[in-house]
């Protein structure tokens, strides 16, 4: 980011001052923030924000939106310079594979046909860990009722 010079006169001498503006971006901030106290639109700041609120990340792939980032001055009035960026949600994964939600992040990306059996797949190890969870009980009740019975025979 360009870095804007500062001009102030001071007892009849111009003192010049360089400041980095690259901290003051904003992201998609509200029309006020181009004449509100930047300290009123500090929660838009880029380092603070990020693209949060900017664009749906449960966008359909090829969803476009456009972008505004905004920085201005202190200077009165502030010079302003706005720009628009466009962002267009990808695919994830490359051609031939599809994205598996529940699948380690890692390995998201897989053919086709494993996503369709992930599902299956957790769905049966869902089913199995409830019927491990009853084995269990009735294994307990099993164990239970064998040291009763030994302790009646003692």
């Amino acid at each position: 980011m360009r870095r804007y010079i500062k001009a102030e006169r001071r007892g009849g001498v111009t003192a010049t001052t360089s400041v980095p503006l690259t901290q003051d971006v904003l992201s998609c901030p509200p029309a006020v923030c181009h004449t509100a106290p930047l300290d009123d639109c500090k929660q838009h700041l880029y380092s603070v924000k990020g693209l949060q609120g900017c664009i749906d990340t449960d966008a359909s792939v090829g969803t476009v939106f456009d972008v505004e980032f905004t920085v201005r001055d202190d200077a009165l009035p502030p010079h302003i310079t706005r720009v628009t960026r466009t962002v267009v949600i990808d695919d994830p994964c490359p051609a031939g594979f599809a994205h598996c939600p529940g699948i380690d992040a890692a390995q998201a990306c897989q053919v086709p046909d494993v996503c369709a059996n992930a599902a299956t797949i957790a769905a049966l190890a869902a089913a199995d860990q409830v019927g491990q969870r009853r084995f269990k009980r009735v294994d307990t009740r099993v164990e239970r009722a064998s040291n009763q019975a030994l302790e009646t025979k003692i």
